[in-house]
This record gives structure tokens, C-alpha cells and sequence, in this order.
């Protein structure tokens, strides 16, 4: 997404999690509503002129008839779980189009570290 106007400062190619919902919050602020979060959606008005963290998980959930699915990343990676008990688990900053399932190899230290924590992450969101 790109946001130019007068009220914006903030020049750079940066990253954010930031999700649609995020729009209602973020609109919301700008008509002068003070409402920073409501439910899922948390303004990222303040992205316009300062370089910060929103959120540290983006989180989204599907349900397409058959298979409840839950995703969480931080970002730079991603995990799927399916309510089956089916996991992927991806590196977006090195694959971007989830090729590489690194579930199906050895995981590193560093990426077992990442995945417990999403998995944790993940728990506590469905709580």
C-alpha cells in the first residue's frame, strides 16, 4: 500500500504489519475519531510520519466449508494450521509465494525458535 498527502512525512520503503481491517481504525482517526483499535483493526495513522512497529503478529483465520485453517507471521515468516492438525510453515522474506514448506526439512535452530513462538502466538490468539 501506498499513502501520500499532505499529512504525510514519512518517506522510505519500511514494512508494517498492517491488514484491511486496519482501514476502518486507521480512517476512523484521520475523520478525527479517536478510536485507535476497535476489535481486530488498529490505526496505522501514526505510520505517516514515524517509522514504528503496529503489531508484532498479523493473524487471519479461514473457514472454506470444509477445513478450518489459522495463519500467524511476524512478517518474515508464516505458519498454517489446520484444524486436522496439518502445518506449513514458510520463509516470506526468502519465499514470498510459499513454495518451500520448511516443515518438510530440517529446521534450523533459529527457524524452531520462530515457529515455537508463532505456535505460542497462535495458541493465545484462539484462546
Amino acid at each position: 500500500m501506498f499513502i501520500s498527502g499532505p499529512e504525510v512525512s514519512r518517506i522510505g520503503s519500511d514494512t508494517n504489519l498492517v491488514c484491511g481491517t486496519d482501514l476502518f481504525a486507521t480512517l476512523a482517526e484521520i475523520s478525527g475519531i479517536n478510536i485507535p483499535e476497535y476489535n481486530d483493526s488498529k490505526s496505522f495513522k501514526s505510520l505517516f510520519t514515524q517509522s514504528k512497529q503496529i503489531r508484532k503478529f498479523l493473524y487471519s483465520e479461514m473457514n472454506d466449508g470444509t477445513l478450518d485453517s489459522w495463519t500467524i507471521s511476524n512478517g518474515s515468516y508464516k505458519l498454517i494450521e489446520n484444524a486436522n492438525g496439518d502445518k506449513a510453515f514458510y520463509h516470506l522474506t526468502n519465499d514470498p509465494y510459499e513454495k518451500v514448506d520448511l516443515l518438510n526439512g530440517v529446521l534450523s535452530p533459529f527457524e524452531e525458535i520462530i515457529k515455537l513462538e508463532l505456535e505460542q502466538e497462535l495458541k493465545n490468539i484462539r484462546r
